[in-house]
């Protein structure tokens, strides 16, 4: 479900005409610690078959988040990387 950042999905995605949601994390971020376990919530698991996903870690790329200057912990992109809404944990609202 969940994947590193690649080249790869986003030809996927294109291929799929799916847009991307980017987790972005860190050792010291206040999101949610497991993101596999909340991500396999039924509505959200329904959720996610529109979505190709993506887990990037700041101690891993930080290059990602100066990239989408992140403050914001969720995003969805476009397949070419461009942002199409920001989400914040706490934020009312469905994510779709």
């Amino acid at each position: 479900m969940m994947t590193d950042w690649s080249d790869e999905v986003f030809s996927r995605a294109r291929a799929e005409g799916k847009p991307v949601l980017l987790i972005l994390s860190s050792d010291t971020s206040q999101g949610p610690a497991d993101w596999e376990r909340l991500l396999a919530s039924v509505e959200i698991a329904l959720l996610l078959e529109k979505l190709s996903c993506l887990r990037v870690s700041l101690e891993d790329r930080p290059d990602i988040y100066a990239r989408y200057k992140a403050a914001e912990p969720i995003l969805l992109i476009s397949c070419d990387g461009e942002i199409v809404k920001r989400f914040l944990f706490g934020s009312p609202g469905p994510l779709a």
